[in-house]
């Protein structure tokens, strides 16, 4: 198959069906697309696996929220969240980590009389009890795609960043719950931590960011692999021998996605 070749399927994103062509067919037989258009390279849609599988896969993945290395990068992850909300950094209360974690209440000790252990991850946090004049309403923030742990909400989750997770598979909250992800304009914040590369509808879950966001004063924070180069460079590239990888973004993909649904997207 040569990369001239048409794909009779439309691009999984920008819905273009004349500007898809041939990329990359892996050692494994895997077929990979490129859209002209918006510049996507995506998996064959008939060549996913299916639910369980992916299921199988991500519980692979060792993301702890007790691991000092998981937290530090998780931190790096919200750096632009502390940034564009300042009085959220100074203010925040980390959340206590153990089998019922959840926000640090005040005056919280555990059973030697100490003070909780908090996770800081170089956040500059107030300790609880602390003056709580200069804070501002709660910030509603959605982790799109946590995968099988709450992190940020674990790690941070409080009365002044109010965390909800959110995965297809691991926490499908769904308006008919009435949970929070099926209201409009619900989030100041979205952040979407390497599940972009996981989307089997990329258009639909980007639409589906783009209700939710809150009109102004919003951010998203994202984070994937880069695509760069030619189909030598993505056959040489690590990212692609993970068959839960479908869809693989470069920078003009992501300005497509930036003005199509007018997002406030933040790569990290």
């Amino acid at each position: 198959m040569t990369s001239k070749q048409k794909n009779n399927r439309p691009c999984v994103l920008c819905g273009s069906t004349t500007g898809v062509r041939h990329f990359y067919q892996s050692p494994t037989q895997r077929l990979y697309w490129h859209c002209e258009e918006c510049d996507l390279v995506f998996m064959d849609p008939s060549q996913r696996l299916d639910a369980k599988a992916e299921r199988v896969r991500y519980l692979s993945h060792n993301n702890d929220p007790l691991d000092p290395r998981y937290q530090q990068y998780l931190a790096k992850v919200m750096q632009p969240v502390w940034a564009k909300y300042p009085w959220l950094a100074q203010g925040i209360r980390p959340a206590k980590l153990g089998p019922e974690s959840g926000h640090c209440p005040q005056g919280d000790r555990d059973s030697a009389g100490s003070e909780e252990t908090r996770v800081t991850s170089g956040l500059a946090s107030a300790p609880c009890g602390a003056d709580e004049a200069h804070w501002r309403r709660p910030l509603c923030l959605l982790d799109y795609g946590c995968g099988p742990t709450r992190g940020i909400e674990t790690i941070w989750g409080g009365p002044q960043l109010q965390v909800t997770s959110y995965d297809p598979i691991f926490f499908p909250i769904t308006s008919e719950d009435g949970a929070a992800l099926g209201a409009d304009r619900a989030y100041d914040v979205i952040v979407c931590c390497e599940a972009a590369e996981h989307f089997y509808d990329p258009a639909r879950e980007f639409a589906k960011m783009a209700r939710l966001l809150r009109p102004s004063e919003s951010l998203i924070v994202l984070r994937t692999g880069w695509r760069t180069g030619a189909a030598e460079t993505f056959a040489q590239w690590g990212y692609p021998h993970d068959p839960t990888h479908v869809c693989f973004y470069s920078q003009p993909t992501m300005e497509w996605i930036r003005s199509h649904w007018q997002l406030p997207i933040v790569l990290v």
